[in-house]
């Protein structure tokens, strides 16, 4: 069993190198969607909440 620090941990073998360097990403993508979908939204409110 490992020991429980928190400090990261690093990674022993080859594949729980890969499996990290595969899964262990920021999803920008979805970030930034999810950012400008609310921004359009609040726009066409203010737009349509003008007139």
């Amino acid at each position: 069993m490992k020991p429980n620090s928190s400090l990261p941990s690093k990674a022993d073998t080859p594949e729980e190198r890969q499996y990290l360097d595969k899964v262990n990403h920021a999803p920008y993508l979805t970030i930034f969607v999810i950012t400008m979908g609310l921004f359009t939204a609040f726009t066409l409110i203010m737009l349509f909440g003008v007139f």
